[in-house]
């Protein structure tokens, strides 16, 4: 039976989680000596309280929630057609079949991940364009419930984006202007330029019945831009305008959202990085209360990881586990007959996991558990 907790402060509700009956995952590998140096240690407000810690199954988290028993879910955005189960402690992540008995997934591009008090899990994606221009499954939030066969969608959105076009996107840009007059997200978000283009990176259930929404890009000025939409609204017919609560544009240093989770004192944690591919301005944590300025709370070490900081999950008042995206160097490092190799009409392809772990925990993507 699912243990629910709410909390009172901001009206914001708890994290929680479905019991499941399945095996523990296997114990932790051993990790190397040392991960490649990225950058010299800035100075920052947050500290690294252990080594990294591998993730086997993982290449590319990019968005984890955590549940009363210490089940950290995860989505990675290459591996649609799965969620992820992980403990701290564990070395590797079990795979449960996102399709629920479908023949695919209800979602594509996953970047956000929140739980409800009903033990039901909120998974959306990016909505942004693929390299190739299509949209789809991308465009989705699905709410899912696990049942004997896994995770199933039991209702599946395409409200705020329905389709590629200009005018599929007017509505929602519409919708934010009309609720923060700050929040008018300029001529390319429609398009496919990357910084510049629609990119849903965070998402986080908010107050009585609402989903808050965060954007990697565009920034408007340097400020990113964060919503909250009604959630059963989200599988009605209202007008946007009516569906969108609310709507602010907050000073994250020059960053776009990546990550949004709900903390035990009520506030917000805010994973912002740059809003474009590449270095920019690196990744930091926010705390944040809707309506008020971010606070920072420091600069994320990179502690020896090569990737993207893309997922937090709040670990007690002080403490957060981050998870980062490796995708680009485990694909530079793929090798044939390594974990992540395949050949394709003749060609090598990227596919994490398809094949044996190798014997090195440099083969999967990590996560650090910081402090303030």
């Amino acid at each position: 039976m699912l243990r629910i907790t709410i909390l009172a402060a901001m009206g914001l509700t708890s994290l929680s989680a479905c019991a499941s009956s399945d095996p523990p995952p296997p114990p932790a590998a051993d990790l190397p000596e040392a991960l490649p140096l990225v950058e010299p240690a800035a100075a920052t407000g947050l500290r690294v309280d252990r080594d990294p810690v591998a993730i086997a199954g993982l290449c590319e988290p990019s968005a984890a929630v955590a549940g009363p028993d210490g089940t950290i879910w995860v989505v990675d955005d290459d591996q649609e057609d799965r969620i992820f189960s992980w403990t701290p402690g564990s070395g590797a992540a079990r795979a449960h079949d996102a399709r629920g008995g479908a023949s695919e997934s209800p979602f594509k591009d996953p970047e956000g991940l929140d739980l409800d008090d009903s033990g039901r899990l909120w998974v959306v994606g990016s909505h942004s364009l693929s390299k190739s221009g299509k949209l789809g499954r991308r465009a989705a939030i699905s709410r899912m419930a696990w049942t004997p066969e896994g995770w199933k969608a039991e209702a599946t959105s395409r409200r705020l984006r329905p389709g590629e076009g200009a005018d599929d996107l007017q509505p929602l840009v519409d919708a934010l202007v009309a609720r923060c007059p700050d929040c008018a997200l300029g001529d390319l978000v429609a398009g496919e330029d990357d910084g510049y283009a629609l990119n849903i990176e965070g998402a986080s259930l908010f107050g009585e019945n609402e989903l808050l929404i965060g954007l990697r890009a565009p920034l408007v000025g340097r400020r990113a831009v964060l919503f909250s939409a009604d959630r059963a609204a989200l599988f009605g017919s209202q007008p946007l305008a009516e569906l969108l609560r609310g709507a602010w544009a907050v000073d994250l240093g020059g960053r776009g959202v990546r990550d949004l989770a709900r903390a035990p004192d009520g506030t917000v944690l805010i994973l912002a990085g740059p809003a474009p591919d590449g270095p920019g301005n690196g990744f930091a944590l926010y705390r944040w209360r809707p309506g008020d300025a971010p606070s920072p709370l420091g600069e994320v070490p990179r502690e020896r990881i090569v990737g993207s900081a893309e997922a937090v999950v709040p670990d007690g008042v002080n403490g957060a586990w981050v998870l980062f995206d490796e995708g680009d160097r485990l694909k530079s490092g793929a090798r044939a007959g390594g974990p992540h190799h395949r050949m394709k009409k003749g060609q090598p392809e990227f596919a994490c996991g398809l094949n044996p772990p190798g014997p090195g925990s440099e083969d999967w993507a990590h996560a650090l558990h910081l402090s303030w």
